[in-house]
Parts: structure tokens; sequence; C-alpha cells
């Protein structure tokens, strides 16, 4: 399960009329270096859509495993491929969430409460 109301919140795309965010809650590292969570997309008007994803770093792809019905379930589909990450599509929230803090190149950023920082705070920035 998640709570749409303590989402960490990240910019997709300027000027967006969704706001996107995951639930900190829901934030795994698996041994298999999959890093999954739940991602909530909110419309101004309150409708949301929630995806359960799962993002691999070494690839660059991402995997939705189950969608929320917006009432007490996941559709989930057992055909569902690991698609590549990129800046357009159904795939650039996961690509901006990689690169906010989820993934460093091709590595896991870290443990899920190093990642959740890292979203929080921004990255480091080297050389200051």
């Amino acid at each position: 399960m998640f709570n749409a109301d303590r989402l960490q919140i990240f910019e997709v795309k300027r000027d967006s009329a969704l706001t996107y965010g995951i639930d900190p809650e829901t934030l795994s590292v698996g041994n298999d270096g999959v890093v999954r969570y739940v991602l909530v997309a909110r419309s101004s008007s309150g409708a949301l859509n929630a995806l359960y994803q799962g993002i691999r770093c070494e690839t660059a792809e991402v995997k939705t495993y189950g969608r929320w019905d917006n009432r007490d379930s996941w559709n989930t589909d057992s055909k569902e491929e690991w698609q590549a990450l990129s800046f357009s599509g159904f795939t650039r929230p996961a690509m901006m969430l990689a690169r906010a803090g989820i993934c460093e190149g091709r590595t896991v950023t870290g443990d899920a409460r190093r990642i959740l920082r890292t979203l929080k705070n921004g990255r480091p920035h080297s050389g200051q």
C-alpha cells in the first residue's frame, strides 16, 4: 500500500499539469539491484495515478509491476517488459527519478535512506 499524503516530490517537467512523487515508505533496494517504489502522479484537481515500479540502474531500464485501480488493489500484467529509460514518453518520470537520486550512472546511489536523502537534498556539488 502507499500513502499519497507523504510523497517525496520530484520534478519531471517544468510547468507540468501533474505533480510527481514517490511514497518514501515504499522505496526499497533489492538484492537483485532493482530499486522499487510507488510513483504517484497527481493532477491539480486531485485525480491520481499510482504505479508500482522498479528501476534497474545497471541497464537504465524501468518496469511497471502494477497500476493502482483507485479503489483497493493493484492491476498487474505478467507480460510487462523492462523499458529503456528516456527523456520522452511514458518512461520520463522514471528517468527523472533515476537522475534525481536513485542512480549514479549505472550503479544504485546506495540504500533506501541514502536515496531518499539525495532526492530530498539534491546531489552534492563536486569541486565545492
